[in-house]
């Protein structure tokens, strides 16, 4: 009995893989750096809040996802750790409020206490906005117990710093401030004007006039002789 049987043809495996030039790429849309600089901004802002909420120690980073409405690796991309995160809030906070001494003009100096007075103004409102004194209170408090908090609030500060002293400069120059102190010495103390300022307002009730006229006062006492 014969069996039919069929040939079926094998077609050479190269024939099934089509050419190159048949297929296309379509390139990605780049991302605008405005598209980057406003996640980052949203992160930032949703760990801001459940800080202020519920403290450091106590939010995660899952909790921070969820505020934002972000995956894990939408977060990741920006941030490595909580820790960066804080840092990088208080960078945020704190430059918003000393960027404005970059526009002292040193040709048209204002009175110094109205510098202050525009300080605590910017302080004040964005505690009102954004709870600015407690978060850095807390930036503050964390930075004891965490290096990395710590190494990033040092640079923070370091800047601010900076920008005092070239105030200092400005108005030892005009007579305003004593020139036999280094003005790296009188921008540490002007720092912690503003910095007890920042911190009264996190229990105390505060009034930014009254700071205001407490440093035009201490801006007229004469230096006291030494004795003999």
């Amino acid at each position: 009995m014969n069996v039919p049987f069929t040939v079926t043809t094998v077609r050479p495996a190269a024939a099934l893989v089509k050419s190159e030039c048949s297929f296309y790429f379509v390139p990605m849309p780049r991302v605008s750096q405005e598209h980057l600089d406003a996640r980052r901004r949203q992160i930032l802002d949703a760990a801001r809040r459940c800080f202020i909420r519920n403290g450091f120690h106590t939010t995660s980073m899952q909790h921070i996802f969820a505020e934002a409405g972000l995956s894990a690796g939408a977060v990741y991309r920006y941030f490595t750790s909580k820790d960066e995160i804080i840092g990088a809030i208080a960078q945020t906070k704190i430059s918003a409020v000393t960027d404005r001494l970059e526009e002292l003009d040193p040709d048209d100096l204002p009175p110094l206490d109205e510098v202050f007075g525009m300080l605590f103004s910017a302080i004040r409102e964005a505690n009102e906005l954004e709870g600015l004194a407690r978060l850095i209170g807390q930036v503050w408090s964390e930075a004891i117990r965490t290096p990395a908090v710590a190494d990033a609030l040092r640079t923070n500060v370091g800047i601010v710093f900076e920008r005092l002293t070239r105030v200092a400069r400005m108005y030892q120059a005009v007579g305003v401030l004593s020139d036999d102190v280094a003005p790296e010495k009188l921008a540490r103390a002007l720092a912690a004007i503003v910095q007890g300022f920042m911190l009264q307002l996190t229990i105390l009730d505060v009034d930014e006039d009254d700071f205001r006229a407490g440093v035009r006062g201490i801006l007229r006492t004469a230096p006291v002789a030494s004795a003999g």
